[in-house]
């Protein structure tokens, strides 16, 4: 049984570290190592196995961006200028109130009927890719239009809370931009190529010489991270260390929190906590670590 693929160090990696050679306890280390891999990511404030990212952050007002995740190892597009995709509406003029919402995994649709009754419906972005779809399939939902105002994919979507759908929703995307921009991959930093006047710039965005200040206003589809075997030795030694204080401890009379004997001594209690000295070891890979 191996681990899961955003641990941040492997089973067999583990075992060598605990001069363990039977596989009696991999479930027990593979739910350990999770942990304590959740642990590590938590005082981090970062993930650190390679994974694909569609997030939306917030813009500087200024040539720079970070990105919240690294280090990068693709950036697929970077957008930030507000675009109708879809509008949506309530069909039922009976309706006392109808509200349309796009959440992280799927646009929600809720009306209120003239005797006060919820209907709730779901459909996902997994299932209808695009607004053109998505569009199509809330048509045939009883009490529902909806007209995809440009094709593109639901997952570009700005999440939104509900929104009046009695008067006509409209959802929104947001559209590439033409800028150009550099990738620091190791600190995930973007930087808009700069030029010595506006109009140096093709094709012309007006936009392009800083990113729009605003909160989670820009859409960013990327990827970042490690390969499990090159996150740095330190992580994963740490992760071992962590793993290996619990998988020894809970051998022990679990009643007992702690024990001492002609100087030895060991503790069951906060097996998982984070030593100082770990602490101090994780600093420089830490999220905005100065």
């Amino acid at each position: 049984m191996g681990t899961s693929g955003t641990s941040i160090t492997s089973l067999q990696a583990l075992k060598r570290y605990l001069r363990l050679t039977t596989s009696d306890d991999d479930r027990l280390l593979t739910e350990l190592l999770d942990a304590a891999t959740n642990r590590i990511e938590g005082f981090c404030q970062r993930v650190f196995v390679d994974k694909n990212y569609k997030q939306f952050v917030s813009g500087s007002g200024n040539g720079t961006l970070s990105l919240p995740n690294f280090p990068v190892t693709a950036v697929r597009r970077i957008g930030w200028e507000r675009k109708n995709a879809m509008t949506v509406t309530a069909s039922t003029s009976t309706d006392l109130r109808a509200s349309v919402e796009v959440q992280d995994n799927g646009i929600v649709l809720k009306r209120w009927d003239s005797d006060g009754e919820e209907t709730q419906t779901t459909r996902t972005f997994a299932t209808y890719l695009t607004t053109g779809l998505m569009a199509t399939q809330i048509t045939t939902i009883s009490g529902w239009t909806a007209t995809a105002d440009e094709d593109v994919l639901c997952d570009e979507l700005m999440r939104q809370g509900g929104q009046n759908a009695k008067s006509s929703a409209q959802l929104y995307y947001l559209k590439s931009t033409d800028a150009d921009y550099r990738v620091d991959e190791d600190s995930g930093r973007i930087d808009l190529l700069s030029a010595q006047s506006e109009s140096q710039w093709f094709p012309f965005d007006p936009n392009a010489v800083s990113f729009p200040r605003g909160s989670s206003n820009i859409f960013a589809d990327y990827s970042a991270g490690y390969t499990q075997a090159t996150v740095p030795v330190a992580l994963q030694e740490i992760a071992w260390e962590l793993v290996a204080s619990a998988y020894h401890g809970g051998k022990h009379d679990p009643t007992v929190a702690s024990e001492s004997l002609d100087g030895y001594s060991y503790s069951t209690r906060n097996a998982m906590e984070l030593r100082d000295d770990q602490m101090r070891r994780m600093y420089q890979y830490r999220r905005n670590a100065e």
